[in-house]
């Protein structure tokens, strides 16, 4: 069984980096989650981690988003900041599209086209986070 949260004293000394603002957001944006995805976090760029979890924070207060969405947008996120390595405000319309053309897969090897669901899925919460972080800016 896994900690259900994951403490702000572990984020900080897992990743020596991370300042203790990011490290409380982090342990918010993750609470009740698996420490795996806050560990994700913490290797990102102070401000990418801080923009995810400033937005994580804005999506409980909108809407108290459920534990499995809040896991698939961090790592949805962390994944896309990870495959672009810059920081989200210097992204552009052409790094989104080279991100999701990475899970096309030709007809050879994927002939259901079983790429095509999480192609959607990771394009539905780009464009919905995208439009989150230009309201956060």
């Amino acid at each position: 069984m896994y900690k259900s949260h994951y403490s702000v004293a572990t984020s900080t000394n897992t990743i020596a980096a991370v300042d203790s603002l990011l490290a409380r957001k982090i342990d918010n944006a993750t609470a009740g989650l698996r420490p795996f995805l806050a560990k994700a976090l913490c290797r990102l760029s102070e401000d990418n981690a801080g923009t995810i979890t400033d937005y994580i924070q804005s999506l409980n207060e909108e809407i108290n988003a459920s534990n499995n969405y809040r896991r698939n947008v961090i790592a949805i996120l962390c994944s896309f900041s990870e495959y672009n390595n810059k920081p989200f405000r210097q992204i552009t319309r052409e790094d989104i599209l080279a991100f999701l053309d990475s899970f096309r897969r030709p007809e050879s090897i994927d002939p259901q086209h079983k790429w095509i669901g999480t192609y959607n899925l990771y394009r539905v919460n780009l464009i919905r986070s995208s439009n989150g972080f230009f309201i956060l800016r």
